[in-house]
C-alpha cells in the first residue's frame, strides 16, 4: 500500500500545526477509513527535523497593535553555525582565507520587514560564500509590520542587530580546544590567543558593509528625504541636477560629519530661534540606526542600476519601432507620451504626498520638533506640486 513521502507528510505536520496527539487522532480515523496506515514511522519523521539557531522574541506596539519582532544576533548565529561545521574547519580552508566581509540588508514587502546577512571569505582569486543549508539562515530579523519606519526598527530590533554587528569583528578568529575541537571567535587576535585553553590558527579582518534601496540606506543613516539628498555624500538634488554644475561628487558622509551635521543644525536652533532649512540639515535629523556599518561601506543598489538601464534600452527601443518599423506620426506620438506622463506624474504627486504624510507622522511620534518642521515642509511642497 502507498504511504506519504517522508518530506510530505513532514510538511502536512508543519502546515496544519499538528500536535502530536492532534496527528494521533486524525491518524486513527484515516487508518479506519483506508484500511491500512498511510503515514510514515514517526521516528522517520524526526529524522528530518533540522536543527535551528533559536531567534530572540520582542514585541512592540505599531497604531495601538501589539506586533512581534524577532532577531538572531549575527555575531552568535555564525559562531553556531561555523561550530556545527567542524568537517569544513578540520580541512584547513580557512587558511587560505585573508579577508571576511559580513553583508547585511534590509527591505519590506508582503506585510513584513526582514534583514538578513551573509559572510564571505575571500582569498586569493576566489570567494567562499558562507554555507548555509537553509534560506532562513540569512534570516536575522523579522518585523510583522506595514511598513518599514525608523520608528518601527528603533522600537524594534534595531539596537541588538546593531549591538550584534558591532561585535563582529574586528577580526574573524579561528580557534582550537585542548581537545582539538575547532571553532571561531570575534574579536582581537590577541586577547583572544591569552585566553586559557585556546589555540589561535589563524585569523583575518572584518569588513562590514550594508545593502538596501535608497530610502532604506537614508533611513538607517538617521536622514530624511531619500528623493531630495545623496546617501553617499552631501550633494543635494539641485545640486546634481544643474546641467551647468561640474561637481560630479561632493564630500562623503561619514558618521562624524553626519553627527556635525546635526550638531549645526541644533546650534542654528538655538542661537538664531528658527527651524534649521533643509540645506542647513542635509536630511541629517533622527540618530542613525545602524552606525556598526560605515556609511562609505553603504553599497549602492543594483536595482536601481539595473531599473536605469533597462529604461534606458527599452526606450531606445521603442523609438525604434515607432519612427523606424510603425512609421507614426510625430503629432500621434507626441499626444500618447504626453498622455503617459500625466498619469505617471499624477502617481508621483500621490506617491510624494503619502510619503510626506507617513513622514509627518512618524516625526510626530518620535516628538523631534526639527523633524516635524522638515516633515511639513515636505508635505506642503508635495501638495504644491
Amino acid at each position: 500500500m502507498p504511504k506519504l513521502e517522508p518530506h510530505l507528510q513532514k510538511a502536512l505536520l508543519y502546515d496544519a500545526s499538528l500536535s502530536k496527539n492532534q496527528f494521533e487522532l486524525v491518524r486513527k480515523y484515516l487508518i479506519v477509513a483506508l484500511g491500512y496506515n498511510p503515514f510514515q514511522p514517526v521516528s522517520m519523521i524526526k529524522a528530518l527535523d533540522v536543527e535551528v539557531f533559536q531567534p530572540t522574541h520582542l514585541s512592540f506596539k505599531e497604531d495601538k497593535q501589539n506586533k512581534m519582532s524577532h532577531y538572531r544576533p549575527v555575531d552568535e548565529a555564525s559562531k553556531w553555525h561555523w561550530t556545527r561545521q567542524q568537517q569544513d574547519l578540520q580541512r584547513r580552508r580557512y587558511q587560505k582565507n585573508r579577508k571576511c566581509h559580513i553583508v547585511f540588508g534590509g527591505d519590506h514587502g508582503q506585510g513584513a520587514f526582514r534583514a538578513v546577512a551573509t559572510i564571505l571569505l575571500l582569498s586569493k582569486g576566489h570567494v567562499h560564500k558562507y554555507e548555509l543549508e537553509l534560506e532562513n539562515d540569512f534570516l536575522c530579523g523579522f518585523i510583522e509590520c506595514k511598513k518599514d519606519n525608523a520608528v518601527t526598527l528603533n522600537y524594534s530590533l534595531a539596537k541588538p542587530l546593531n549591538d550584534s554587528l558591532k561585535r563582529t569583528g574586528p577580526e574573524l578568529v579561528f580557534c582550537q580546544d585542548e581537545d582539538s575541537n575547532r571553532f571561531i571567535e570575534w574579536g582581537r587576535t590577541d586577547e583572544i590567543s591569552r585566553r586559557e585553553g585556546i589555540i589561535v590558527l589563524h585569523s583575518v579582518d572584518v569588513e562590514l558593509f550594508m545593502v538596501g534601496d535608497l530610502k532604506f540606506q537614508l533611513m538607517v543613516e538617521g536622514r530624511v528625504g531619500s528623493g531630495h539628498w545623496c546617501a553617499r555624500c552631501k550633494l543635494g538634488k539641485t545640486e546634481w541636477s544643474n546641467a551647468e554644475s561640474c561637481i560630479a561628487c561632493g564630500e562623503a558622509w561619514t558618521w562624524e560629519k553626519i553627527a556635525a551635521q546635526k550638531q549645526s543644525a541644533a546650534r542654528i536652533q538655538q542661537q538664531k530661534k528658527r527651524q534649521p532649512k533643509p540645506n542647513e540639515t542635509r536630511g541629517c535629523v533622527q540618530p542613525p540606526i545602524f552606525d556598526a556599518i560605515p556609511v562609505q561601506n553603504y553599497l549602492t543598489p543594483v536595482l536601481h542600476d539595473v531599473d536605469l538601464f533597462t529604461n534606458t534600452v527599452k526606450s531606445l527601443f521603442d523609438s525604434y519601432v515607432d519612427y523606424r518599423l510603425e512609421n507614426r506620426p510625430k503629432e500621434v506620438l507626441e499626444v500618447r507620451w504626453a498622455e503617459a506622463d500625466g498619469i505617471i506624474d499624477e502617481e508621483e504627486a500621490d506617491d510624494r504626498v503619502y510619503t510626506a504624510t507617513d513622514l509627518l507622522k512618524t516625526a510626530k511620534a518620535l516628538g523631534n520638533p526639527l523633524l516635524i518642521t522638515e516633515a511639513k515642509e515636505s508635505l506642503e511642497a508635495a501638495k504644491e506640486n
